[in-house]
């Protein structure tokens, strides 16, 4: 199942650096040998979601990790150690005035879930 990153409130850094700054959120993530994700075989997905406020104040980025399912090995301290190198991985792309938080939700699909492929006939 896919772990979803979305990065919020970036600074306007452009597309190599958009490109640049996935490769090293995907990095992050599966250098938490704990998460057992592969860069090549698992479904890392990081979006970048348009600021509907260009002229923004704040300088500050949020990380939000979800769809990253709920397993034994999957303990706090291991979560804690994901979320510090994502913020790690944003900060190396941001100008240092910025702040980065790093939030992690854990999944649990028996709280809903559902996947499918294509369009299934009516």
């Amino acid at each position: 199942m896919p772990i979803i990153i979305k990065v919020y409130i970036l600074p306007q850094i452009g597309k190599m650096k958009l490109i640049l700054l996935h490769d090293l959120i995907v990095d992050a993530v599966v250098s938490v040998l704990e998460l057992d994700l592969r860069k090549d075989q698992d479904p890392i997905t990081v979006i970048f979601p348009n600021d509907a406020l260009p002229h923004r104040r704040k300088k500050e980025a949020i990380i939000e990790v979800t769809g990253l399912f709920i397993k034994p090995d999957r303990t706090p301290e291991v979560c804690q150690k994901l979320a510090t190198k994502l913020g790690h991985a944003v900060m190396e792309k941001v100008s240092a005035e910025y702040k980065v938080e790093c939030f992690i939700h854990p999944f649990d699909p028996e709280n809903g879930f559902w996947w499918g492929y294509g369009i299934e006939d009516p």
